[in-house]
């Protein structure tokens, strides 16, 4: 019974190999990512395979955009859409803010907005709001105050 179980594995095995010819060089694998502007404009790139969020960035001409919500090191997909924000006025960006601007929201002295800046350099950018809440010292009290003024 083993013999007949091993030789059914390498006959499915042997069918199931795909000829190196069908494979595409991963230096030429090309994606293609969708870009809402805020007129609602679709724009389609076609960049290189494991194309970083900053290869778009340069050439986005979008002054009331507010790109510092995009992250710039995120790795784009093949059918990524990425939807640009106009800019908000009064709120502070967890993602960009520095130690004073996240210091000036109400309950949020300096150290946790250093506790903040750190989570960040560490883990990466915040992809929600909510996200903020895995600092030590900000739960839903404080997170349900400070809302309304922070930001991506």
């Amino acid at each position: 019974m083993k013999k007949l179980c091993s030789f059914l594995l390498l006959s499915l095995s042997a069918c199931t190999k795909i000829p190196a010819e069908f494979y595409e060089p991963l230096d030429q694998a090309l994606i293609e990512v969708r870009i809402i502007d805020l007129d609602e404009k679709q724009t389609t790139l076609t960049l290189p395979l494991y194309s970083r969020m900053s290869a778009i960035l340069d050439d986005l001409d979008c002054p009331q955009c507010d790109l510092k919500r995009l992250n710039p090191n995120t790795i784009l997909k093949d059918g990524d859409l990425i939807i640009l924000m106009p800019k908000q006025a009064g709120c502070v960006s967890i993602n960009q803010g520095s130690a004073q601007e996240l210091d000036s929201l109400e309950g949020i002295g300096p150290a946790l907005a250093q506790r903040i800046i750190a989570d960040r350099n560490a883990n990466g950018y915040f992809q929600e709001l909510e996200d903020i809440m895995r600092i030590k010292g900000i739960k839903g009290v404080l997170f349900n105050k400070i809302q309304a003024s922070i930001c991506l």
